[in-house]
């Protein structure tokens, strides 16, 4: 009997799973947390295997913005980038590991205009996207028609983010979250990110 309701429970589990895999790109801007935990039927690792495969594969939320540096009102104007506000973002595959985190500190309550700001060991704010294009522009209207144009770029400390959550993703498949939350082995050191708000999210490739 015992055999029979562990394989339900890693049945539903997997089902949750591949259900998750099919949300589209747009889920990710305009979605929570929250709502990708009800998603999987209020089952964490079911949320946790499908985003793990957003971490472990090159997906298209690594081409498109989250936030730009003039928009997340926590990075400090001092280490902002010295030729414009806007010169670099950060991609929605940065936001899978806030997601990664919200889970493991089971925080459920931010909304849309809560940001993370990862940074490197000098902190200094992590970006993995660099302006291509902006403008010119003449009105708002030539804003809206032609938004800026941001493409991912080699970026060794976003690659170094990306490993510690990989490596993280390891543990939790050899031990499971409860183990690593009691053991408080968290995804990323505390002192490589904190939270800002960003009033108006970039909607542009």
């Amino acid at each position: 009997m015992k055999k029979i309701i562990v394989f339900i429970f890693i049945s539903a589990s997997v089902l949750a799973c591949i259900k998750a895999q099919i949300i589209p790109i747009d889920y990710f801007r305009t979605k929570t947390v929250r709502d990708l935990i009800i998603y999987c039927g209020y089952n964490e690792d079911s949320a946790l295997c499908f985003l793990s495969h957003q971490i472990y594969k090159d997906s298209i939320l690594g081409s498109t913005v989250w936030y730009s540096e003039s928009c997340a009102k926590g990075i400090p104007a001092e280490v902002k980038s010295h030729y414009g506000a806007d010169k670099y973002a950060v991609s929605l595959k940065m936001k899978v590991f806030y997601y990664v985190l919200q889970i493991f500190y089971e925080d459920y309550y931010s909304d849309l205009n809560t940001v993370c700001i990862f940074m490197d060991k000098n902190k200094k704010p992590v970006m993995d996207m660099c302006l291509v294009y902006n403008g010119p522009w003449n009105s708002i209207d030539d804003i809206v028609t032609n938004p800026p144009v941001y493409h991912k770029y080699a970026c060794p400390e976003s690659k170094s983010i990306e490993l510690l959550f990989d490596e993280w993703m390891n543990k939790y498949n050899q031990y499971g979250l409860d183990y690593l939350r009691n053991q408080n082995i968290s995804p990323i050191p505390l002192e490589m990110w904190n939270l800002g708000a960003c009033q108006s999210n970039i909607n542009s490739n």
